[in-house]
């Protein structure tokens, strides 16, 4: 079958998203490679082999005798590398063009928050204002007995697994970062392999101060993977996946905002 990059990318997104779907362990396997002129992508299920799926493809050149192999162009390149970062938010390892597994152990994985930039930061440091890591936890990891973590592995679930222990203390970590306004000011939502901590302050709540607040997308929640020498590289978390500790996240801020409610309302009764 013959088709423009366009199409294929959006094959590609299809069937993975498919694949996906299908697979409710958390250990499935995203990989990138290209063979001379062909290009493979392979989605390997986390238990069941029989399930992997490749889609190869080649960029053609049509000629009086038929179809010729050719050298994809840079377009080609270019697109394909984007959809091995997109591959991040389908699948928990994903092993790129550079034949990098990521991450390569589980057991190397961090929760990290970033403070991020909005508009005013952007007018006022121009391209310097970018996203700053300000917390990296391992949660209870260090105390996840290797029994059940080989246990998970068996049974294709060891990224949760490894995550859910991550996140042990997440909302601790976070809740400070969020004391300047009222909780019920913050608010959680998904983007590509993150979670977005937002902040829409009433005006009535900042009338009086001299400046209004930075508004917007504060901070992100991230998966990243620590190297030996303590560099930290972002790391693929998928949708389904992520979608489990935003749960736990909007539970632990609504039960906190529901305590500081209830503190300010008898504050205001006495």
């Amino acid at each position: 079958m013959v088709l423009g990059i366009a199409e294929i990318l959006h094959a590609v997104r299809t069937e993975l998203q498919t694949c996906v779907a299908g697979a409710h362990e958390s250990d499935a396997h995203v990989s990138f490679m290209k063979e001379r002129h062909w290009f493979n992508v392979t989605f390997s299920h986390a238990r069941l082999q029989q399930l992997t799926r490749t889609l190869r493809f080649v960029r053609c050149q049509p000629t009086e005798s038929g179809m010729n192999w050719t050298s994809p162009t840079w377009q080609d390149e270019y697109w394909l590398k984007e959809l091995a970062l997109e591959a991040y938010g389908y699948a928990n390892f994903v092993t790129g063009f550079d034949s990098v597994c990521v991450p390569a152990n589980c057991t190397s994985l961090r929760l990290a928050v970033t403070k991020n930039p909005v508009a005013q930061d952007f007018e006022d440091a121009g391209d310097a204002a970018q996203p700053e890591i300000v917390i990296v936890t391992e949660g209870n990891l260090a105390e996840l007995p290797s029994a059940i973590l080989n246990s998970f592995r068996q049974e294709g679930s060891t990224h949760d697994l490894v995550v859910n222990w991550l996140a042990a203390d997440l909302w601790e970590k976070i809740q400070p970062l969020l004391s300047d306004w009222p909780l019920d000011c913050w608010s959680f939502s998904t983007a590509q392999t993150r979670i977005d901590i937002h902040l829409e302050v009433p005006y009535r709540l900042y009338t009086t101060r001299n400046a209004p607040p930075k508004l917007g997308n504060r901070f992100s929640v991230i998966l990243v993977e620590q190297s030996a020498d303590g560099e930290l590289k972002r790391a693929p978390w998928r949708n389904k996946s992520l979608a489990r500790i935003l749960e736990r996240l909007e539970k632990s801020l609504r039960d906190a905002s529901s305590i500081e409610t209830d503190r300010t309302s008898r504050f205001l009764s006495i």
